[in-house]
């Protein structure tokens, strides 16, 4: 994952908390930056995912 791309993740994350990124990978739709979420959690699988939200945890 591209340092872009983890900012990305990091951002959403701590903005709209970890499920909108299973939301959006599942093409669900919530709100005006959807289209943007749309790009960056489909490259992330359900572990990447989970990997991510267990690091988090960490912070």
């Amino acid at each position: 994952m591209s340092r872009v791309n983890l900012s990305l993740v990091l951002f959403a994350v701590f903005a709209f908390g970890l499920p909108i990124w299973a939301m959006q990978s599942n093409g669900e739709s919530r709100g005006k930056q959807s289209s943007l979420m749309w790009g960056q959690a489909e490259s992330l699988d359900d572990a990447t995912i989970d990997n991510l939200a267990a690091y988090i945890q960490t912070l």
